[in-house]
């Protein structure tokens, strides 16, 4: 994994397009004992993709504009 990109310097994906799943970092305002808050937002490591279209990342399949850094998905495990 490369390490995390800060979503003011780079965004993921081609420009204009959408973006594949990347994992994306929230800073929100919730605490990770929180369960309400982190079913889907808040502070926390997601998965998620960024919509062109909306100029936003999606997370859970809503827009979601705390996203403050990203990173490409690691490889998957191989046996």
């Amino acid at each position: 994994m490369s390490g995390w990109l800060r979503v003011e310097d780079q965004l993921p994906g081609e420009q204009g397009h959408d973006s594949g799943d990347v994992l994306v970092f929230l800073m929100g305002n919730c605490s990770l004992t929180d369960m309400k808050c982190r079913h889907g937002r808040g502070w926390g490591v997601r998965i998620g993709f960024y919509d062109a279209d909306i100029r936003a990342f999606r997370v859970h399949g809503r827009p979601e504009h705390a996203v403050t850094h990203w990173q490409p998905l690691p490889s998957p495990p191989t046996e």
